[in-house]
C-alpha cells in the first residue's frame, strides 16, 4: 500500500478500505506500507499508522513500514511505538 502525503482522515479512510480488500479473504500476513512520501511526519500519521497496524492485526495480518524517513523512526521511537510499527 502507498501512504499519501498528507495523511488525513480521507487519506486514512481509504488505506483503511484498500487494507480491508487485502485482507477480507485470509490475505497475505503482512502488507508492505510505503511511507517514504510522510516526508515530514506528525503525531496525527503516528496515530493513524498505528490505527492501520489495529485494523491490520484484527483482520490477523500486520503492516510494514517501507522507506520511512528518519523524522519518521525517530517520532516512532519518541512515543514507543517501534515495535508496533515495524520497518523494512
Amino acid at each position: 500500500m502507498i501512504v499519501g502525503n498528507p495523511l488525513d482522515r480521507a487519506e486514512e479512510r481509504r488505506l483503511h478500505q484498500h487494507l480491508h480488500v487485502l485482507l477480507e479473504h485470509g490475505g497475505p500476513t503482512s502488507v508492505a506500507c510505503e511511507v517514504s512520501a510522510l516526508s515530514m511526519p506528525d503525531i496525527g500519521a503516528v496515530a493513524a499508522l498505528a490505527r492501520l497496524q489495529l485494523t491490520a492485526r484484527r483482520l490477523g495480518s500486520s503492516i510494514l513500514l517501507r522507506h520511512a524517513s528518519v523524522e519518521l523512526l525517530e517520532l516512532l521511537a519518541f512515543v514507543g511505538l517501534a515495535n508496533v510499527l515495524p520497518t523494512g
